[in-house]
């Protein structure tokens, strides 16, 4: 009885010697050569993250999350209200394609850059 409970065991854990491929679930585009390596992983994504990066400054920031799911299928998209503190100051944007969530940290361009009233 032990025996077959522990075949059974083997069985259903999913193991596997053959080595298989296993696709991220996330990827920082802020990291040293992620953009490279996706290119080599997955062209159709490389292109799709490619153009996001290159057009996002010339779309409004409350308009990215529609824009990235009409163009580019991509799914929970945000591109976040707040500004890093940093020079240049930068937004955080994060999108899915295909089950893969992608996420970088964007130059905010001059025309979203709110100046405040010096007192």
């Amino acid at each position: 009885m032990r025996m077959l409970l522990a075949a059974l065991c083997l069985a259903t854990c999913g193991c596997s010697t053959a080595p298989s491929e296993v696709r991220p679930s996330y990827v920082d585009l802020n990291a040293p050569l992620a953009i490279e390596d996706l290119q080599t992983r997955n062209p159709e994504h490389y292109r799709k993250v490619t153009e996001i990066l290159s057009r996002i400054e010339s779309h409004p920031p409350g308009n990215v999350p529609q824009w990235l799911r009409v163009n580019f299928d991509a799914q929970d998209g945000a591109y976040g209200p707040a500004l890093l503190v940093s020079l240049p100051p930068k937004r955080r944007l994060s999108f899915v394609l295909d089950g893969t969530r992608y996420e970088a940290f964007v130059v905010v361009p001059a025309s979203q850059k709110k100046r405040a009233p010096v007192r």
